[in-house]
């Protein structure tokens, strides 16, 4: 967890993503911020999403 929270940091360090619940519904993360989140968590973490409907 303390990893994540260190990668998020890097991308937004003026949110504290600790504390905060509405990052997307409440405006905090817009869509460019989301797409950088998962390309680190996946360099990072090795992870990959599949793509949704196909």
């Amino acid at each position: 967890m303390e990893k994540l929270l260190d990668l998020l940091k890097e991308i937004r360090p003026d949110v504290d993503f600790a504390a905060e619940q509405n990052l997307i519904d409440g405006g905090v993360l817009d869509s460019l911020d989301i797409m950088e989140i998962v390309a680190e968590m996946s360099d990072v973490f090795g992870i990959t999403l599949a793509q949704c409907g196909k």
